[in-house]
């Protein structure tokens, strides 16, 4: 929950600043850039700030590693396959 918090927060914060950039420069490029801009600040979200989350994560990690394993293995097949 403090992960989509904090991006709530950055979104908010992002917003604010493309308005104060739209009032003072008049220009809706420089808005949507300042934005963007502020919204590239997502990587210092740490996504390990609740326990829960890592997780459920390993989980999805180690389904995601089987179905990679499985794709890896049928693609040998059908590359040897004449």
């Amino acid at each position: 929950m403090l992960p989509a918090l904090a991006d709530l927060g950055l979104s908010v914060l992002g917003a604010a600043f493309a308005v104060w950039a739209a009032q003072r420069s008049g220009t809706a490029w420089l808005a949507f850039w300042c934005f963007f801009l502020a919204q590239a600040f997502f990587v210092l979200i740490p996504s390990s700030l609740s326990s829960r989350a890592n997780e459920v994560g390993s989980e999805a990690d180690q389904a995601f590693n089987r179905a990679h394993r499985a794709a890896e293995a049928a693609v040998r097949r059908l590359s040897t396959a004449r």
